[in-house]
């Protein structure tokens, strides 16, 4: 392989990890316009469910651990609701996204897990 072609491969490769930063930046934030154009900008023709499934941090947390983490119930909705993505979905860790995360406020919490059928809400203190 010659300098220009692992160059060309090199700022690709950059290219699709700022757009995975950004993109895990925006469901942190809650940016959900910005999170939809970002995921359709990854997306290679499999599909936004898939593509998102497959995004993933260096820890192997996706979008729907970052927005859960920091109670941005619309991301969650829209990646649960219209996406289908798995609710179950764990990190390297193997720590379940919404359960291990102590940073939601109880109402975003019980909006969030109202979405899972069956779930049920912990205590979590206040």
């Amino acid at each position: 392989m010659d300098s220009s072609a692992r160059s060309s491969d090199a700022t690709e490769a950059m290219s699709v990890r700022d757009k995975v930063n950004a993109l895990l930046n925006a469901a942190q934030k809650g940016n959900l316009d910005l999170f939809k154009k970002i995921a359709k900008a990854l997306d290679e023709g499999q599909g936004l469910a898939e593509t998102l499934a497959a995004v993933k941090d260096a820890n192997g947390r996706g979008a729907l651990h970052f927005s859960a983490r920091d109670g941005k119930t619309e991301i969650c909705k829209y990646l649960l609701e219209d996406l289908n993505l798995d609710v179950d979905s764990r990190d390297d860790d193997a720590l379940k996204h919404i359960v291990s995360q102590r940073s939601f406020e109880p109402m975003s919490l019980r909006k969030l897990l109202s979405y899972i059928d069956g779930a049920s809400i912990p205590d979590f203190p206040v």
